[in-house]
């Protein structure tokens, strides 16, 4: 997929990561906010400038922020502040008290807050009132396990479900609002695998997505599967990426639902999410590996009477894919074709991404067994390429050997664009 800026430069300075990205949208405003260095930004569609919003003043401009709407106020983390802090279109300020968390996650589910995440109590959850998130009653506390086992995460899922990451389990909680809170049925559903990274965690369909340890889980998967076994993980197919993952800083993986495909951003060579796992809802598999990109957050930002992807870098830049542009928009030199799905065996025409900043990588299996159209053996490999600005290598994997590369090519643009002077070359 192809990323462009959405401002030539940075949010505010040259390497203030991306704290956090939001979409504003109430009766009066809608605006893209990026949270960076602190404050908050909104991104001028006419100017095509990020403009300071909100000087939130949030002292550790590398921690993950958690931002929220409810009732047409923004709500986010800062644990520096002693309390959760709120935005009502004039002024900041602080809600603060005895039973206010100090969180770092936040969720807005069944019109109330819901914040986790705080240190000195790790393994609970801590309720607003109903469309009032400045109000936290002592009585709205839940202890998950109460066995100091931290929240990782919190993702609202289907009609009043909430299900609860904790580092070494996963739980669900019904929290219908019609019940209080001390009533609240809490069920676990598995007591052995946890979550690493709370910004893992994706609606994938009707399931939810998350990387665990032992690879990226499936929620659905796991309430059907016994409470003693551990289900196979959905990345069983790519293990060897899961195993590259440096899991010191897995904490900053990073993953969204976008046109049906669920992608995962995780860190493999660097400190920083840089590479993308991309799962396929449609076919129910794995289609592609990315590189190039050190990313924050994502979302999807409703644009054009349509949506895009709108991806925070670690170095403080907001890119988004241009997979929303018209036919007529497009170029030879913009690969806008959204997300492929290549079927092995071919013959079929690939087109990979030829932007300098995307790396596509595509693993095939040397054997096919009764596939009467391409018989392969492990003696023979027949590629085919469409010639596009960009560099092609060609390796083998043989059984417990390490990569063997065979060739490499380079190639450039064949032909004219229409229209052009003549005569030409």
């Amino acid at each position: 997929m192809e990323l462009a800026n959405l401002e030539d430069g940075f949010v505010a300075a040259e390497g203030q990561r991306i704290q956090c990205l939001f979409w504003y949208d109430t009766a009066l405003t809608d605006k893209l906010l990026a949270v960076a260095g602190g404050k908050f930004y909104a991104f001028n569609e006419s100017t095509k400038v990020w403009e300071l919003y909100i000087n939130a003043a949030i002292s550790n401009i590398d921690e993950m922020v958690s931002v929220c709407q409810l009732s047409d106020n923004l709500w986010w983390t800062d644990k520096n502040s002693g309390g959760i802090r709120r935005w009502n279109g004039t002024a900041i300020s602080t809600i603060s008290g005895t039973s206010v968390p100090i969180a770092t996650i936040m969720e807005c589910f069944t019109n109330r807050l819901i914040a986790s995440g705080v240190a000195s109590v790790p393994d609970a959850i801590y309720f607003s009132d109903i469309l009032d998130g400045s109000v936290w009653n002592v009585l709205n506390i839940l202890r998950v396990g109460a066995d100091g086992d931290p929240i990782v995460a919190i993702q609202s899922w289907q009609d009043s479900t909430l299900v609860v990451f904790k580092r070494k389990s996963t739980w669900v909680i019904d929290i219908n609002p019609t019940v209080s809170v001390a009533s609240f049925p809490i069920k676990n559903i598995h007591r052995t695998v946890g979550c690493v990274a709370w910004r893992s965690v994706s609606q994938v369909g009707q399931d939810v997505f998350f990387l665990s340890r032992n690879g990226v889980m499936s929620v659905q998967k796991q309430v059907a599967t016994s409470n003693n076994l551990v289900q196979v993980p959905e990345s069983i197919s790519v293990q060897d990426v899961i195993e590259s993952i440096r899991w010191d800083y897995a904490y900053k993986s990073t993953s969204i639902f976008y046109a049906n495909h669920y992608i995962l951003f995780i860190p493999v060579e660097s400190n920083e999410p840089d590479t993308a796992l991309v799962w396929s809802e449609l076919t129910k598999s794995w289609v592609g590996v990315w590189t190039g990109n050190k990313v924050a957050d994502l979302i999807e930002q409703p644009f054009g009477g349509t949506t895009r992807l709108v991806i925070g870098a670690s170095n403080g830049e907001v890119r988004t894919s241009l997979d929303t542009l018209r036919e007529d928009e497009e170029s030879y030199s913009t690969f806008t074709d959204g997300f492929g799905n290549l079927m092995i065996p071919t013959p079929i025409p690939v087109q990979l991404p030829t932007a300098p900043n995307v790396e596509a990588i595509v693993r095939t299996r040397a054997m096919e067994f009764n596939d009467t159209m391409s018989p392969k053996t492990g003696w023979y490999i027949e590629a085919e390429f469409l010639a596009r600005d960009g560099d092609i290598t060609l390796g083998v994997i043989l059984d417990g050997a390490p990569k063997i590369m065979l060739d490499e090519w380079t190639f450039s643009t064949s032909g004219a664009i229409l229209t052009v002077t003549l005569p030409f070359t």
